[in-house]
């Protein structure tokens, strides 16, 4: 399933790659119409840890596509990170560190940098 997520915070520090504070998963019901206990939320949240983060970039909208076939790799949630779980606009959401890369994914590194605030979605 494919869900909408809030927001994406980068660390600058690194000139290879960004930190990235992912807003991945809350509770609660969501744009497809799939609610999410709490419960579920926290037992399963965990399963991201080592996983890709996906993106295809589109130039011409200077924005990441929907979720297509030929998305690339453009970093990852690290095998060693753990899931916090932070409250905001009275929803529960899971939060993962995640690694983006400059050198390979440029133009999405870029796009968080200058908007740092965008939707992104996760599939599961």
């Amino acid at each position: 399933m494919k869900f909408s997520v809030q927001e994406v915070d980068l660390t600058d520090e690194d000139p290879d790659f960004a930190d990235a504070e992912l807003w991945f998963l809350s509770d609660g019901n969501n744009a497809q119409n799939s609610p999410i206990s709490t419960e579920v939320l926290k037992r399963d949240a965990g399963t991201f840890i080592g996983k890709p983060i996906v993106a295809k970039y589109d130039k011409w909208t200077q924005d990441v596509t929907s979720h297509v076939l030929d998305e690339v790799i453009v970093g990852w949630i690290p095998a060693d990170s753990t899931i916090d779980f932070k409250e905001k606009d009275g929803k529960t959401f899971a939060v993962a560190h995640g690694i983006i890369s400059k050198l390979y994914a440029t133009d999405v590194y870029e796009m968080f940098k200058n908007h740092n605030y965008r939707s992104v979605s996760v599939e599961f």
